[in-house]
């Protein structure tokens, strides 16, 4: 089964460009990148990661911030995450999202479920039209897929 679905995955980058969190002051902030597997991995600001993905990939970015350039889960804080449905990004954006400002959910555990797909992508199409705000935390973690 592993290499049936081997076949049916795509590269897709993420970057981690920026951060937009008004009551922080000198904090790093890092990225948890999860594609729904057993791996995550973490990369900081401007860095990129590839990620595989198939078409039913719900692609998950927890924001964190640490007072240290390194990251250390013991001393990060969860600002927010953004699920991003790889369907839906594929569909309405063909090629990938750049440049783009989106506001975190602070509100959900990054480690409950996804939910279903309509509420998914009703917060994720919510996310991408929110306007930075100067209340907000943002993040411009754009996706770029690869072939």
């Amino acid at each position: 089964m592993g290499n049936a679905l081997a076949t049916d995955t795509i590269p897709v980058l993420a970057t981690m460009v920026d951060v937009h969190n008004p009551k922080a002051q000198d904090q790093f902030y890092f990225a948890n990148v999860s594609s729904g597997g057993a791996s995550t991995k973490v990369i900081g600001r401007s860095q990129t990661l590839s990620v595989e993905v198939g078409i039913s990939t719900v692609l998950t970015i927890s924001v964190y911030e640490c007072p240290e350039p390194v990251f250390t889960p013991e001393h990060a804080r969860f600002l927010g995450l953004l699920r991003v449905p790889i369907e839906r990004l594929a569909e309405r954006y063909s090629s990938g999202i750049f440049q783009q400002w989106f506001n975190l959910d602070t509100k959900t555990d990054p480690r409950a479920p996804a939910g279903d797909a309509t509420t998914m992508c009703t917060a994720f199409e919510q996310a991408y039209q929110a306007r930075r705000n100067l209340g907000d935390i943002c993040a411009m973690p754009p996706c770029r897929m690869r072939s």
